[in-house]
């Protein structure tokens, strides 16, 4: 096996490690929030805090890669996330929420570092490869992400065992393995400091910004229209069992088929990804409109969501790779994980807001509105900066 085959192994372990521990984290703390306040209105508290944590430490990570390494900078990340596991023990503990909201925003850099990882795989692969390289490792993720939420029921009965708080066992473990995926983020991942970006980092990034608007558009719709699924679900008489089924596909769907959106990139070229994605999405939001009565249509549309995703993200990411030189690229990533940041905080505030007033047919209309007059064009524009064999 040579040496770059075994780091981008070392990046497939690190990612599930790390997706298991940020969706164990986040599942925990939103019940554990719930439990605390006595009613479900601040539930979704501490999944707002991981997003802005995300946001917050993206450029602490991409600093720390520019100076020490793309290794160093995750393992950084993965401290951060294991510090937030850490605090929330704490809470459950003192059973205080303001250290369950602190824990949630120290996870985010746990969470950033997962994502970011995307694009130490690139310069594993070369940039050429480097649709496959960003989708391989969000398959990964994918693993520990599905697996995260299901260690829930044994943590606690271990929690029952040993007479612990309920959820300690198991923000105790996300704690544990955020330390593991910096560890073998900081011995697997490439090292070596990037080094500044040249002055002319304005002027790449002039380019780069089509690829960052990409990324957070997507993140946008996706976010906006999925976070109102269950309760409309709830609204025309799904049960709890369908619910979960429901977005269950949803998380399969955005990471799974990751590969599928890699190859069309890596072999067709941006434009064809582009296309993908904005084909996709426009289908996905468009259908949510159309059968918002529907469990069946629903359990569709966000399936078809969850891979236009993907296939955005993968196609924005790869864009982003290949118009910025190695040096310039932790900035630009870091742009990226913060557009997508706000643009997740934004969405999910907003979807509630217009469901309120005009209930979900509307709010997928908007999302299929912001596809159709906000991400066509930015891909297509995508398609005519990146040349197919660039």
């Amino acid at each position: 096996m040579s040496l770059n085959d075994r780091r981008l192994a070392a990046l497939w372990v690190a990612g599930a490690a790390g997706g298991l521990a940020q969706t164990l984290l986040g599942v925990a703390a939103t019940l554990v929030a719930a439990e605390m306040a006595g009613n479900a209105g601040t539930a979704g508290f501490p999944q707002a805090l991981q997003v802005l944590g995300a946001a917050g430490f993206a450029p602490v990570v991409s600093r720390w890669s520019s100076r020490t390494g793309r290794g160093i900078g995750l393992a950084i990340g993965a401290t951060v996330g294991a510090a937030g596991g850490a605090v929330s023990v704490a809470a459950v503990a003192l059973h205080s929420v303001p250290l369950l909201l602190l824990g949630s925003f120290l996870g985010g850099g746990g969470a950033t570092a997962v994502a970011l990882a995307r694009y130490a795989a690139v310069e594993v692969g070369g940039h050429r490869g480097a649709g496959r390289a960003v989708s391989s490792v969000l398959a990964a993720v994918a693993v520990g992400a599905v697996v995260g939420p299901n260690l829930l029921a044994p943590t606690v009965h271990l929690d029952r065992l040993v007479g612990l708080p309920r959820f300690s066992t198991g923000f105790l473990l996300a704690t544990v393995v955020f330390l593991v995926a910096g560890a073998v983020w900081a011995i697997g991942a490439p090292r070596g400091a990037i080094g500044p970006a040249p002055a002319g980092v304005r002027w790449a990034f002039g380019r780069s910004a089509f690829a960052v608007a990409v990324l957070g558009l997507a993140n946008l719709v996706m976010v906006a229209t999925m976070t109102m699924v269950p309760v409309q679900l709830h609204h025309i008489g799904g049960g709890l069992g369908s619910i979960g089924i429901v977005v269950g596909v949803h998380i399969a769907a955005m990471f799974a088929p990751a590969p599928i959106s890699g190859w069309v990139v890596d072999r067709f070229g941006i434009g064809h990804g582009a296309a993908v994605a904005c084909g996709t999405l426009l289908a996905a939001t468009s259908l949510a409109a159309l059968s918002a009565g529907s469990v069946w249509g629903l359990l569709v549309a966000v399936a078809l969501l969850g891979f236009g995703w993907s296939a955005a993200v993968v196609t924005g990411s790869a864009a982003l790779v290949r118009w910025a030189r190695p040096e310039e690229r932790p900035r630009l990533e870091a742009a990226g994980e913060v557009g997508m940041g706000v643009a997740a905080a934004v969405g999910g505030a907003a979807s509630g807001l217009v469901v309120g007033v005009g209930g979900y047919a509307t709010l997928a209309t908007l999302g299929a509105a912001c596809v159709a007059v906000g991400l066509v064009p930015l891909c297509l524009r995508l398609s005519t900066l990146v040349p197919a064999d660039a």
